[in-house]
Order: structure tokens, then sequence, then C-alpha cells
């Protein structure tokens, strides 16, 4: 029996956000009985985000399962602030430079839904990786929020 594992990326994004991508990145690592997140953003430019100026978030989802399964990975967000989101997904790690792999966009350009209602982005065997960038920009057309 295949066990379905879910995980969902929170961006509770509030009014404002980033500066300069890859400025000062963090690494922060959640850790649960089955699903692992590793997010790698500079959430100091996250939170002075300025029209034309994009922050990227990377985030590498695993898990390590019982049972065998499929991990769903779905994002929300609430908040004031009109974002616009380019989702991709890249086979290995990113780098400062991009997808050594080549990665596949699931959203481009996308004016996220700030009702914080999950939207599914992807799914994999619970033996893989997921590696996702999330480039967060505000949009230039709704304003500061």
């Amino acid at each position: 029996m295949r066990r379905a594992v879910a995980v969902v990326l929170l961006a509770v994004l509030a009014l404002a956000m980033p500066t300069a991508a890859w400025a000062a990145p963090t690494t922060q690592v959640i850790q649960g009985s089955i699903l692992r997140l590793v997010s790698i953003a500079d959430w100091a430019a996250a939170g002075r985000l300025l029209p034309g100026q994009p922050v990227e978030w990377d985030i590498a989802v695993s898990a390590d399962a019982p049972d065998p399964g499929v991990v769903r990975i779905a994002v929300s967000a609430t908040g004031e602030a009109q974002l616009l989101l380019d989702v991709s997904t890249c086979p290995e790690a990113w780098t400062e430079t991009g997808c050594p792999g080549g990665a596949t966009a699931l959203r481009v350009g996308w004016s996220i839904p700030r009702d914080g209602v999950e939207v599914p982005l992807t799914q994999m065997a619970d033996t893989e990786t997921a590696h996702l960038r999330l480039s967060i920009l505000l949009d230039p057309s709704g304003g500061s929020g």
C-alpha cells in the first residue's frame, strides 16, 4: 500500500521584500519525522522587496518514509503584497548561476493568490529529492500592497 505524504511550502509573504538576490543567503533545515526541507534565501533582502528586484528562495524537499509513497508539494501565501512568482525545479541542487542540469518551469510570472489556499506545484516519489527555486518579485502593477 502506498502512503501519500504531503508537503506544503508556506510562503507567508507580507508587505515588502528583497533588494539583491543572493546577497547574504542563509540556510535553514526543517526536519520532521518523515520530511526534510532545506531552505536557502536572503531573508533580509526579502524583507525589503522592491519592484524589479526579485529574491530567490531555493528549497530541497526529501523524505525518509517507512513505506513507499508520494510527496506532494504545494504552496500557499497570505499577506498584502502583490507578488509574482516563477517556480522551477532542477534535477540537482541549485547554484548561484542556476540549474546545472537544466530547469523545468512550473509557474512563470504567476500572481500568487494570497488567500492561504494551497496550490499544487508538483509531486515526486518519496525516494527522490525535489530541488525548487522560487523567484519572488513585487508586482509593479500591484503597488506596494
